[in-house]
């Protein structure tokens, strides 16, 4: 079968067209999970919210806006971690299994706990491979900052500038090149019912061109959707501003329709 990017990068459409409702709930479940994540640690967010307001420097309150980003991390990820997962294999089945919705696609059951094992392993590793890197970029950074005698006028010199540059481009270049290996995990997690972290990685090899080509076309369409309701949301802000303005309110009380559209 002859693979489209054109067809691919159309999909989310044609589900949205499928399953207008589903779409909505997956929104819906998100914004259930970011409001319960505000219930359970509103506390931790707003303590340290007020931390970073502080304009001298405590130790005791730099340590408990530690202790409530902290908090709130451990009470975000999983909640997230849990969403993602229940969201995205709702996804695939719509298209994968479009004949068979059950409540939306949605369910918890063994592809979302596979999905969330992998989440959590490539969580892991990222935090690894990022405490590595910044480990090796910070003894050659600072190896290269003292051959450089400092700073220069304040200002960082050339060795470091030079150290700096690559390794952030390089640090985005891989990212991307491992989030486009890893970018099957879901559908075939789902497709295939077993932990796929593996099977994603050999399934993406040799196509990172096609699957960059495919995220570009996706990103446009998104785009070209987004800055439509952009537009329409303007228009209708607009429109409500106008009939909720004082001269147009006033027109509205004394029935003259003409005055308020004037208005308008």
């Amino acid at each position: 079968m002859q693979f489209s990017i054109t067809n691919a990068a159309f999909e989310g459409l044609r589900v949205m067209k499928r399953a207008p409702l589903a779409v909505v709930m997956w929104g819906l479940a998100y914004l259930v999970c970011l409001a319960v994540i505000i219930m359970l640690a509103g506390t931790a967010i707003v303590s340290a919210a007020a931390g970073l307001q502080t304009d001298s420097y405590d130790p005791g309150a730099a340590a408990r806006m530690m202790g409530a980003v902290g908090m709130t991390y451990v009470i975000a990820i999983p909640l997230l971690l849990i969403a993602a997962s229940i969201v995205v294999a709702a996804t695939c089945r719509a298209v994968l299994t479009p004949n068979n919705p059950g409540f939306f696609f949605m369910r918890l059951g063994g592809a979302e706990f596979r999905l969330m094992g992998a989440y959590l392993v490539i969580a892991l590793l990222t935090i690894v491979a990022v405490v590595l890197f910044g480990l090796v970029f910070g003894v050659i950074a600072g190896g290269a900052f003292l051959a450089s005698g400092g700073l220069q006028n304040g200002q960082a010199g050339g060795p470091m500038l030079a150290l700096f540059y690559p390794a952030y481009f390089g640090a985005i270049i891989l990212y991307v090149w491992v989030s486009v290996r890893l970018s099957l995990l879901g559908p075939i997690t789902v497709a295939e019912g077993r932990f796929a972290l593996g099977r994603s990685w050999a399934a993406t090899k040799g196509r990172f061109w096609v699957l960059i080509d495919l995220g570009a076309a996706t990103m446009v369409r998104w785009f070209l959707v987004y800055f439509a309701a952009i537009c329409v949301f303007c228009v209708v802000a607009m429109i409500g501003g106008g009939l909720l303005s004082p001269d147009a309110i006033a027109a509205a009380e004394n029935g003259d329709a003409g005055q308020v559209m004037a208005r308008v």
